[in-house]
């Protein structure tokens, strides 16, 4: 039974139209209780690289401040930071976006893939996100260990600014070269952004996801 329950734990999420997976992404609220228990947040669980040209994976690393033009490919790799990967279960989810291979939470355009959801579940680590819309995009993964005991849930959630892409209207972005070492050499180019004009946030219902 706990077991099954471990491997259950996204359809925890995915209850009410997603409501707690649309919460975990939110902004602005402490991450819902998962399986009855408050998720523990470990921001080194994830990171961002982004993928140019068609890229399959990239170990170019992105930072919380950096940007995408609508139309960017971003990887989401989960770093095995406490259990052993193969007895622990995934969720990816968007805010915004659409991760590839996944499906829609909730109404207001948010993207979930798992290792238990679709129609060939199965173990993975990482997923492709990509950015649709200009705005803020909050990318998070969560994570439970298989075995025994109710499902200790961590999480790590991270931002990126979207802003339109060249062929989409007046873009924002800019690019400037950042040393990879204090000697200067192997520079690479970076993405900066002003702040967009954001819409309005749309209202999550809280009610249902802290049920």
């Amino acid at each position: 039974m706990f077991v099954a329950s471990c491997l259950g734990w996204p359809s925890d999420l995915l209850k009410f139209d997603c409501a707690k997976g649309e919460l975990l992404v939110a902004g602005g609220f402490a991450p819902p209780p998962i399986m009855g228990v408050l998720p523990e947040l470990d921001a080194s669980m994830l990171t961002l690289h982004v993928l140019r040209d068609g890229e399959e994976e990239s170990e170019e690393l992105m930072s919380e401040d950096d940007s995408v033009a609508v139309g960017d490919a971003v990887e989401l790799r989960w770093i095995a930071t406490r259990h052993p990967p193969l007895s622990t279960h995934l969720v990816f989810i968007s805010s915004s976006g659409a991760i590839a291979g996944g499906q829609p939470c909730g109404p207001n355009g948010a993207s979930l893939h798992c290792t238990t959801c679709g129609e060939e579940p199965g173990w993975l680590n990482r997923v492709v996100w990509n950015a649709t819309a200009p705005g803020v995009a909050r990318l998070a993964v969560g994570a439970a260990r298989g075995g025994f005991g109710t499902p200790a849930v961590r999480v790590a959630i991270r931002h990126l600014t979207v802003v339109a892409s060249d062929g989409d209207g007046s873009s924002q972005s800019r690019t400037h070269r950042v040393a990879d070492s204090c000697l200067g050499d192997g520079g690479t180019e970076r993405r900066v952004v002003d702040p967009p004009t954001l819409e309005p946030s749309k209202v999550v219902s809280v009610s249902s996801a802290l049920l």
